[in-house]
């Protein structure tokens, strides 16, 4: 073998050593306990004086010393690979299930490492960003947040999915950038209603006010006068503050004494 000229009569032992470990950390506990007893009957091969697995007497004492040591050891070695193994398939578990729980989310989440490079995005962020790479779009605001390492809040109308998108990008212990992103389309749009039926009602009682009140009219000619202090007809001081609009005609009795011959 290769490694015999360094380890002589040891290199036996040590490949079965590395057997165990392997199957141990590959199957678990079990496997690796039936490795160290294969391994135990496969070096009494290699173990010398020895004539057909038997041992000769002068040798009997090292070898079984040795033997011992390789059975505990694999033993040793086999638990410790069982929990190699072990430990993984939790770990595996558990990034599963993270990813899981990631996934069933409605708002998007994405991780980038300080050179802006895309670490791990959840499957809502492809629906709310579309194709656009996040962090070109959003190179200033996430610049600001690994150098100031402080939380930022904002919203951008994100053009790809005709969407108004909440974006939270807090600093992460990587020096990058951990966003969570969510849709907040059905809100501005609940916003900009109210602005608008504001608007409508404030203009509606800035009309209603403008008519009120204690207005200075002529006995005479019945001008009304303005807050400028200009005296105004009428027909244009009403025409202006409100929507009212004015036909002229003539009353029976006013008809009578103007053209009393039409009667």
């Amino acid at each position: 073998m290769i490694i015999e000229p360094r380890l002589g009569e040891h290199s036996p032992l040590l490949i079965f050593s590395l057997a165990i470990v392997a199957s141990s950390i590959r199957a678990g506990v079990g496997p690796g306990l039936f490795a160290t007893i294969l391994g135990t009957v496969g070096a009494l091969y290699f173990l010398q004086p020895v004539h057909a697995l038997a041992i000769q007497p002068a040798y009997l004492e090292t070898a079984i010393f040795q033997l011992g040591l390789f059975i505990v050891v694999g033993g040793a070695m086999s638990w410790l690979g069982g929990e190699v193994r072990r430990s993984r398939w939790q770990a595996e578990d558990f990034a599963a299930e993270r990813q899981q729980i990631l996934d069933s989310i409605t708002d998007g989440f994405a991780a980038f490492d300080r050179d802006g490079r895309l670490l791990y995005q959840n499957r809502s962020i492809d629906s709310l960003t579309g194709t656009e790479p996040l962090f070109p779009m959003l190179a200033d605001r996430f610049r600001r947040v690994m150098l100031d390492r402080t939380p930022l809040q904002f919203e951008v109308f994100w053009h790809a999915t005709n969407r108004w998108l909440e974006f939270h990008a807090y600093p992460s212990r990587n020096g990058g950038v951990a966003l969570y992103v969510s849709d907040i389309s059905v809100r501005r749009e609940s916003e900009e209603r109210l602005r608008i039926t504001l608007a409508e009602r404030d203009a509606a009682l800035e009309k209603v006010r403008q008519l009120t009140g204690l207005l200075p009219i002529c006995a005479a000619c019945k001008k009304i006068r303005d807050n400028q202090g200009a005296w105004n007809q009428m027909e244009a001081y009403i025409s202006h503050h409100s929507e009212a609009q004015f036909s002229h005609t003539l009353c029976p009795e006013c008809c009578r004494k103007m053209y009393p011959e039409y009667q």
